[in-house]
């Protein structure tokens, strides 16, 4: 489930409802969660949840994506029994609620392709009129993904081809601006996604800059530089300066082919098709 897409979103109990991913396995943005249920801190709801009912990855569904400096950031998902664990430990009367209508919603969803609301005003007719209409529209919907899909794996084919290449015929270390390059994505955003999921260090600090008469952000000797988990996926070379020593980091053939598994993983570039 490596790019995410809303396939279904309407209003429940007053509330915007979404669901990402697919009817078998749905997930839902923590933050809209913690609307629903009006809790004050999204992070402290997801503290109370196992790590296998939640998930980090990245939104791409354009009006939700969150950035930090024109770089795509990753948001937190409960999946579908993670929705449950928290509604079911909010005291608020409406989770208790809404987790009868998620329940009746995807129901319906797996059973018929599609949602449809019942009123008790509507005729049997009316009401399977209303399913034929779903269900003409739910597979329309399913060629227009499919199209997307193969459009998406069609332009990211040169890209990993290249890349493929690139691997074969690397025998050193190369830098992140070659990686990122030979991947397809910037520089700045191959290294934040890289600190983001606690591959890199972050060493940032504010200081009082004199020339500029303000604070400004710096960056300390370890930024940038590997966890030790992760140390054999890249090659750190020391070289003093004036005031400290810096590093250069360069990743290794087998951290080149980690690193674009994760990026595949997380959704950031498309595998190529078999």
């Amino acid at each position: 489930m490596n790019q995410l897409t809303v396939f279904e979103q309407r209003e429940v109990l007053g509330k915007e409802f979404r669901m990402y991913g697919t009817p078998e396995q749905p997930l839902f943005l923590a933050k809209d969660v913690a609307e629903w249920i009006e809790h004050s801190n999204s992070s402290v709801m997801l503290s109370k949840v196992d790590e296998d009912e939640k998930i980090l990855m990245l939104n791409n569904v354009y009006n939700q994506v969150s950035t930090h400096g024109g770089v795509r950031k990753e948001q937190w998902f409960l999946t579908e029994d993670g929705l449950y664990e928290v509604l079911m430990q909010s005291r608020k009367p409406i989770a208790k609620e809404f987790k009868k209508e998620v329940k009746t919603i995807l129901k319906q969803i797996r059973m018929t392709g599609g949602y449809i609301p019942v009123s008790a005003e509507e005729s049997d007719e009316e009401f399977l009129a209303r399913a034929l209409v779903v269900a003409q529209r739910t597979l329309s919907k399913k060629d227009e993904i499919i199209r997307m899909k193969d459009k998406q794996l069609e332009e990211q084919a040169p890209k990993v081809e290249a890349f493929a290449h690139f691997i074969e015929n690397e025998e050193s270390s190369v830098e992140f601006k070659i990686l990122a390059a030979n991947l397809g994505i910037g520089k700045n955003e191959l290294l934040s996604i890289l600190r983001n999921h606690r591959v890199l260090m972050t060493d940032e600090y504010m200081c009082y800059d004199k020339t500029l008469g303000k604070r400004v952000k710096r960056y300390g000797a370890k930024h940038n530089v590997p966890y030790a988990k992760y140390d054999r996926f890249f090659e750190v070379k020391q070289y003093p300066t004036d005031k400290i020593n810096r590093v250069k980091v360069l990743v290794r053939p087998k951290g080149q082919e980690f690193i674009r598994k994760s990026l595949v993983k997380h959704g950031y570039i498309q595998e190529r098709a078999a």
